[in-house]
């Protein structure tokens, strides 16, 4: 399963607005920054200026490349305007060759 072809990764980012987050994962998208995306509903508990808060949030999990990561990172947190932008990249060291086409052909910049 791991090949020695492109990286694959995925970015996800976390926000508390469906809207945005459907705005932000189509728009990476159209840029093809990302081969695709998935958007969940998460619940979300976490410390914010000295009180723990929690609330319904949306993450989008974005499938790309190494090579687009921080184009897509900075899309991502240009389109926010978060004080912290919540959003974590993680390589992939087990991909089928097959995904790994599919993302290498879907992310292309």
């Amino acid at each position: 399963m791991k090949g020695d072809g492109v990286s694959i990764v995925t970015a996800s980012v976390v926000l508390h607005d469906r809207e945005k987050a459907v705005e932000v994962g189509q728009s990476v998208l159209r840029s093809q920054l990302a081969a695709g995306y998935n958007l969940f509903p998460v619940e979300s508990a976490f410390w914010w200026k000295g009180e723990i808060l929690q609330g319904d949030e949306f993450m989008v999990l974005f499938k790309t490349t190494a090579r687009l990561v921080d184009a897509l990172v900075g899309r991502v947190v240009e389109m926010t305007g978060a004080e912290v932008p919540d959003v974590f990249v993680s390589e992939s060291s087990h991909v089928d060759e097959r995904y790994r086409a599919w993302v290498e052909a879907g992310a292309k910049g």
